[in-house]
């Protein structure tokens, strides 16, 4: 579905009869004609022209200057002239165009919701614009799959977040239970070392009273002998020399 343009100029008839009036008059059929042979940017140059030297119909020439600025994909400018454009129209047929070719120039920047107003000031000013009709419709189809476009990437971006922040969280877990699996291991660790510690203590203690029970055997041994040898001395018999 596309948007359906209604972009003609208006022939102005009532100029004066005056030199400048006529030559001004001929600027602005030149505008005209360049515009009929699709040549839009010498148009605009001839409408501009006109607009800088007469004031007169100024409403309807900046009309056929946002035309032609139109067809140069100019949309932003051209929505604003047509603002001037509609100033002070009364002709009800023309005003509903002007409206109508606004909102047109602001459909295609985008701005569907701007567009959707200026398309229902069109059918105000003339209920029988059925371009406006067709193209309003077509605008409120544009914003319905836009919003919904809209919530689904809402929706898509909050899920993604979720995920996000869910694998944040099972990151910081797996950390804190590595941590937590690593200060295990290092008690353990710990306790093992304290344990062989212990045990050698154990050992070298026991091994010490062992040495020390072997010295005092050997010593009691020792002292035996010691023993032995006096008694043996006791015992010897001195003969009395009489």
């Amino acid at each position: 579905m596309k948007i359906k343009n209604i972009i003609t100029i208006v022939i102005i008839t009532t100029i004066g009869n005056s030199m400048f009036a006529q030559n001004n008059k001929k600027v602005l059929i030149q505008g005209n004609k360049y515009y009929n042979d699709s040549l839009y940017e010498l148009a605009e140059e001839k409408y501009r022209l006109y607009l800088e030297k007469d004031k007169k119909n100024k409403e309807k020439v900046n009309f056929n200057l946002a035309n032609s600025l139109y067809k140069q994909n100019n949309f932003e400018q051209a929505s604003l002239i047509y603002d001037i454009a509609i100033e002070k129209e009364e002709d009800q047929k023309l005003k509903s165009n002007i409206y109508y070719n606004k909102a047109n120039s602001l459909l295609k920047n985008k701005k569907i919701e701007e567009s959707i107003e200026y398309y229902k000031k069109a059918l105000q000013s003339n209920r029988y614009n059925e371009e406006a009709k067709y193209n309003l419709s077509y605008a409120n189809r544009l914003l319905n799959k836009q919003e919904k476009e809209n919530k689904q990437n809402k929706e898509e971006k909050k899920e993604q977040e979720k995920k996000q922040n869910e694998g944040e969280k099972q990151e910081q877990e797996n950390k804190q239970n590595e941590g937590a699996k690593q200060e295990q291991e290092n008690k353990q660790s710990e306790g093992k070392e304290e344990k062989k510690q212990k045990e050698e203590n154990k050992i070298n203690k026991e091994e010490a009273l062992k040495m020390l029970k072997a010295a005092e055997e050997k010593e009691k041994e020792i002292q035996k002998k010691i023993q032995k040898k006096r008694m043996k001395t006791t015992r010897i018999k001195v003969e009395k020399d009489w």
